[in-house]
C-alpha cells in the first residue's frame, strides 16, 4: 500500500500524529470535567472539547474522502440496527440543537427492521454531518430527521431525509455544493466555519452504499437533504405486526405539533387507542371521565408543569435529558420509538426512576488484566485511567519491546496495542504474542489495535497479525470500556481473577498472615500436584484423577480459591462424568496460572524460598 500511493501514507502517518494529541486534549477534558465546581472553568474546558471532536472529526473526513476518491474506500458488511443508529447519532447533536432553541425531531417507522447488513459507521457519519450541517445554519425554527425503509430485490433502499428551517441555498450554487472544500457562498466559511468537505463526503459514502443525495431549498426558508441508499437483508421487513398495545387505551398530549401525529400512528399500529389532549390543563378533565392505562406527556423545557393527580406508574413524561422527574417513567428527547416501547412493555417496573439518559455508574462484569502498549504519555494515562475507574487492573508499558516481554511473565486477560510504537510496533508485537501462543500452546489472549491512523488495508493487516478489534483515535473512555466488555464476552474469557490476591487485599492482619503461610505451602508442593494430576489425566485413570483432585482441594480451601475447590470438588465426586477430563484440565490450569500468580507476587518469601 505504502509503494503505490506514497502521498496517502504520509496524510495517514500526519492524522496519526494529529490524533494523538487530540486523543490526548479530549481524554483530560473527559477526566476532569465531573471534578470541576466553577461553572466557568466546566464551560472552557467544554469549549476546548467541542473544538477538539471538530479537528478530530476533519481530520478522518480528509482522509476517507481521499480513501473513496481513489477507489480505496471500504465498506464493513456486518448487522446492526438502523434505527438505534439513528437515534445514537441524534442524541449526539441535541444538544447543540436545543443550545441554539432548535426543535430537533427524529421520525422513524414503527414497522422498522431490526437489523441491516451494512456499514454502521459511514452510516451515522452520513446523518452526523446532514445533522451538524443543519445545526450550523439554523438560527431559528426546526430541524426533523426522518428514516424510511422500502423493500427492494437484495434487501432495503433507505431513505435518510435531514430538513431544517435554516438560511437556505441559492439555486446557482446547488450545482456546486458537493464539490470538495466548497461553500454555498463564499463568505459561508467567514460567518460559519466549516471546510466545505462534509457534503462531498454525504455523496462519496451514498455512492458508495449504492445510492445518492438529493437537496431542495428556498432563501430564508430552509433546505431538505434526501440520502437514499442500499442496505441488505437480514430478515424480512414485514414481519408479524407487533400488537404489543392491542387493547390499551392512551392518552397523549404532545405540545410540539410535529411530535403528535407520528406518535399516534405509532401507537396505534401497536394496537393501541390514542386519545389526544390539547394541553396539560385538560388532561385531569379528560381522565376524570375515562380510564387510561397510560398517560403519555410532553413536557416543554422552559415549563412549570402541573401533573396530573393519578398514579405515576401509569405516566410517561417526554422531555430534555436533565429534568429530574424522580418517580416518573421518562423517555428522553428526542423521542426514540424502541425507548418508548420498552417503558409501554415494562409498566411494573419501579416507580423510582430516574431519566433515562441519566447514566448509571460505570460497571463491568468483572475485573480484567489489561496491558496497555501506547508510547504516547498522556494518552497512556488517560486510558489506564479510564480503565481503573471502570474496575480493571491496567500494566502499561512506553513500547511494544516492554510490552512483549511484560506478556511473557505475566497473565493478562486483554492487550492493547498502538499500532505506531518505538522498538516494535503494534502489528509486530501480535504477531509474535500470536506465534509464541502456538508455540508453547498458550490459550490465545484477545489484542485489540488502537490507532490514529485509518488508512486503507489496515484492518487487514491487523486481522491477519492475529489483532481481534480495531479502534481508530480519539476514543472516548465510555465507548473504549464498553469495546473491552464486547470484546472479553465475545471471547468468553475464562475468570482468571487471582482469587488469592483479592482474599488477601481484603482480609485483615491475622488473615493476612493465615493466608501467605497456607500459600507458601502451596507452592512447595505446587509443581507435585499438577505433575500428578497431568500424569493421571494422561493414564485416563479415573480413580487416581479423583485422588489426586481431592488431595489438592483441601489446600486450595485453606487458601480461599473457591473456583477451583469447587472444580476439584466436582471432579472428586463425579470422576466418570463425560466432563470429568474438561474439568481436570481446567484444575490444571488454574493451578498453573495460581503458581505463576503467587511466584511473581514477591510477596511470600519464606525460609529463603519463593
Amino acid at each position: 500500500m505504502s509503494k503505490e500511493n506514497p502521498d496517502f501514507l504520509i496524510a495517514a502517518n500526519l492524522a496519526h500524529e494529529i490524533q494523538n494529541p487530540v486523543q490526548a486534549i479530549l481524554g483530560l477534558c473527559e477526566t476532569n470535567m465531573p471534578t470541576l465546581n466553577s461553572p466557568e472553568s466546566a464551560q472552557v474546558l467544554q469549549k476546548i472539547k467541542t473544538c477538539a471532536e471538530e479537528l478530530s472529526n476533519l481530520v478522518q473526513d480528509v482522509l476517507e474522502f481521499a480513501q473513496f476518491q481513489k477507489g480505496q474506500g471500504k465498506l464493513s458488511l456486518i448487522a446492526f440496527d438502523p434505527v438505534s443508529a439513528f437515534h445514537e447519532t441524534l442524541a449526539s447533536l441535541y444538544p447543540k440543537a436545543r443550545a441554539k432553541g432548535i426543535e430537533l425531531l427524529g421520525f422513524t417507522p414503527a414497522d422498522a427492521p431490526e437489523q441491516v447488513m451494512g456499514d454502521k459507521i459511514k452510516f451515522k457519519r452520513i446523518l452526523t454531518n446532514l445533522l451538524h450541517n443543519a445545526v450550523k445554519f439554523t438560527a431559528k425554527g426546526t430541524i426533523h430527521a426522518s428514516l424510511n425503509f422500502r423493500e427492494s430485490a437484495t434487501g432495503y433502499r433507505v431513505e435518510m431525509k435531514v430538513k431544517d428551517t435554516g438560511i437556505g441555498i441559492p439555486q446557482q450554487r446547488l450545482a456546486f455544493l458537493f464539490q470538495p472544500f466548497t461553500q454555498a457562498e463564499p463568505n459561508t466559511a467567514e460567518c460559519y466555519g466549516g471546510s466545505g468537505l462534509g457534503l462531498a463526503m454525504v455523496q462519496s459514502l451514498a455512492r458508495a452504499m449504492e445510492g445518492d443525495v438529493h437537496v431542495e431549498s428556498d432563501i430564508g426558508k430552509g433546505t431538505c437533504f434526501t440520502v437514499k441508499l442500499h442496505c441488505a437483508s437480514v430478515r424480512p421487513l414485514h414481519a408479524t405486526t407487533p400488537k404489543i398495545l392491542k387493547g390499551k387505551k392512551i392518552l397523549l398530549q404532545c405540545s410540539c405539533p410535529h411530535l403528535q401525529p407520528w406518535l399516534s400512528q405509532s401507537l396505534q399500529f401497536w394496537g393501541a387507542k390514542v386519545i389526544t389532549a390539547p394541553s396539560t390543563e385538560e388532561i385531569n378533565k379528560i381522565i376524570g371521565n375515562e380510564n387510561f392505562d397510560y398517560l403519555i406527556i410532553d413536557i416543554p423545557a422552559d415549563t412549570s408543569p402541573q401533573l396530573p393527580q393519578t398514579s405515576s406508574t401509569s405516566i410517561i413524561l417526554l422531555t430534555d435529558f436533565d429534568y429530574p422527574f424522580h418517580g416518573y417513567r421518562v423517555a428522553p428527547k428526542p423521542v426514540n420509538l424502541q425507548t418508548l416501547r420498552n417503558l409501554l412493555e415494562d409498566k411494573k417496573r419501579s416507580t423510582e426512576v430516574t431519566p433515562s439518559l441519566v447514566k448509571p455508574k460505570e460497571k463491568t462484569e468483572r475485573s480484567l488484566r489489561i496491558l496497555i502498549a501506547e508510547d504516547n504519555e498522556v494518552n497512556r494515562e488517560l486510558i489506564s485511567l479510564q480503565l481503573k475507574r471502570a474496575g480493571h487492573e491496567v500494566s502499561a508499558t512506553v513500547d511494544g519491546m516492554a510490552a512483549l516481554e511484560l506478556w511473557r511473565i505475566k497473565e493478562f486477560d486483554l492487550v492493547i496495542l498502538d499500532l505506531q510504537m518505538p522498538l516494535l510496533g503494534g502489528i509486530e508485537v501480535a504477531t509474535t504474542i500470536r506465534r509464541e501462543e502456538k508455540r508453547l500452546k498458550r490459550k490465545p489472549i484477545p489484542l485489540i489495535a488502537l490507532t490514529g491512523m485509518n488508512e486503507p488495508g489496515q484492518r487487514a493487516n491487523c486481522k491477519k497479525a492475529g489483532l481481534e478489534t480495531y479502534l481508530v483515535k480519539p476514543l472516548r473512555g465510555a465507548d473504549l470500556v464498553e469495546k473491552i466488555k464486547v470484546v472479553s464476552q465475545s471471547n468468553e474469557l475464562p475468570d482468571n481473577s487471582d482469587e488469592f490476591t483479592k482474599n488477601l487485599r481484603l482480609a485483615d492482619e491475622q488473615e493476612a498472615e493465615d493466608l501467605k503461610c497456607a500459600a507458601r505451602v502451596f507452592l512447595k508442593y505446587s509443581h507435585s500436584f499438577i505433575e500428578k494430576l497431568q500424569t493421571a489425566l494422561a493414564k485416563n485413570d479415573p480413580k487416581d484423577i479423583r485422588f489426586q483432585a481431592h488431595a489438592v482441594s483441601g489446600m486450595l480451601g485453606m487458601m480461599g480459591c473457591t473456583r477451583l475447590v469447587h472444580l476439584a470438588g466436582q471432579i472428586d465426586r463425579k470422576p466418570r462424568d463425560p466432563q470429568a477430563i474438561k474439568r481436570t484440565k481446567q484444575l490444571i490450569d488454574g493451578l498453573q496460572r495460581l503458581e505463576e500468580s503467587l511466584r511473581s507476587s514477591g510477596d511470600l518469601t519464606a525460609d529463603g524460598q519463593t
